[in-house]
């Protein structure tokens, strides 16, 4: 057994391996355990399995043993927020109240499966960061609007250990702040400042990552940005999507726009190739161009089309307000917010949009259930009281 080892899957393990060194007390200039664009947290969880056996199968079954484990963070961390989101009245019939959590609990463990298939046989960083960041909700919602202090200071820290699998969830973690006054505490923001101040503490875990970069290349920053200019053209037009496969050689390319156009057109072609696209790996086994054309020329509906897409997504996730659960909506405005910004700095990865989709299976599983208990409340018959 053997990881698929291209592009970036290749780096974790060269910079685990170096890590490894550094740690079991070598010499060597390049045993280290510093990357200058791969945060910390992500390099000591894959030089785990390096500080117990030099065997590189074993080293694999111990990793992928490590993805499953987290794979099933991630699972009871939705479920656990499918459940304390969902709405289902105790006066509801009882096969919709026995079925609809059932349902769509189903639902949520196969479709969070599908999306993270792809990550688990890989050295990457998406659905160990996706995991430990959702985990945080679990601890914020439980105990309503008005998390304890103890709770939300325990939030950050998972928060600010997501930071360390991935720099994104820095963005995702400030994006909180904002959204927990604005839809959390603001009947009552005096008593929504001590819980806030206290997650706040925990996120500020993740200066773990910034301190470590400044103390290796000098930038305080979450990565060493002058290591990250190399991939700017990629960022910018015509590039769109980046594609990268291992047979019959290793190769990757991008999709490329056939033509400028505005900033707002392909940034919303980007957000819909991202959101629209499924992809069994992230890295395939031959060429995808039947998939992914090397060539991007849509038509003027189709342009039309990509708008539209990101239109309806941003109003659907700003009417998560509507819900009745504030922290339902902060997470699918986090979500949505983040993988917007992403999308207006970076190119498109199919696994960019992670994020979004868990949440939205979220989002809709609790639309669904919340939606069947209102239609069977309204076709229950109202019993009149008889007087005695």
């Amino acid at each position: 057994m053997d990881f698929p080892s291209i592009g970036d899957a290749r780096q974790y393990l060269d910079v685990a391996t170096a890590c490894a060194h550094y740690l079991s007390g070598s010499s060597d200039p390049g045993a280290t355990c510093y990357h200058a664009y791969r945060p910390i947290g992500i390099v000591l969880y894959y030089t785990i399995p390096l500080l117990f056996t030099d065997d590189p199968i074993l080293v694999s079954y111990i990793t992928l043993f490590q993805n499953l484990l987290f794979l099933l963070l991630l699972i009871q961390a939705g479920l656990t927020l499918l459940r304390r989101f969902s709405a289902i009245e105790g006066d509801a019939p009882s096969s919709v109240a026995l079925s609809s959590p059932r349902i769509g609990n189903v639902v949520f463990v196969t479709l969070t499966t599908l999306f993270s298939i792809s990550f688990i046989p890989v050295r990457l960083s998406d659905h160990q960061s996706l995991a430990l960041f959702l985990t945080s909700f679990c601890l914020l919602s439980a105990d309503g609007l008005r998390p304890s202090k103890g709770k939300a200071f325990w939030a950050g820290i998972l928060a600010g250990v997501a930071i360390l699998m991935k720099q994104n969830f820095a963005v995702s973690a400030v994006l909180i702040v904002p959204l927990w006054l604005a839809l959390v505490g603001r009947r009552d923001l005096k008593a929504a400042l001590p819980p806030l101040i206290c997650f706040c503490a925990g996120a500020s875990l993740g200066f773990v990552q910034i301190l470590w970069v400044y103390l290796h290349s000098g930038v305080p920053w979450l990565y060493d940005t002058r290591a990250m200019a190399i991939f700017d053209p990629s960022n910018r037009q015509p590039a769109v999507e980046l594609a990268v496969y291992m047979d019959p050689v290793p190769f990757s390319y991008f999709s490329k726009l056939v033509t400028q156009v505005p900033a707002f057109q392909y940034f919303a072609t980007k957000f819909y190739i991202g959101l629209s696209k499924f992809y069994w790996a992230v890295y395939a086994g031959r060429p995808p161009a039947d998939a992914l054309a090397p060539i991007i020329n849509y038509t003027h509906a189709e342009v039309t089309g990509t708008k539209i897409v990101f239109l309806l997504v941003a109003l659907l996730s700003f009417a998560s307000v509507a819900t009745g659960q504030p922290w339902l909506a902060v997470l699918v405005i986090t979500a949505f917010c983040s993988v917007s910004l992403n999308m207006a700095i970076a190119h498109v990865e199919n696994r960019y949009f992670y994020f979004l989709r868990v949440a939205y299976v979220i989002y809709f599983v609790v639309l669904a259930r919340n939606g069947l208990a209102w239609w069977a409340r309204r076709r229950t018959p109202v019993v009149p009281a008889v007087a005695d």
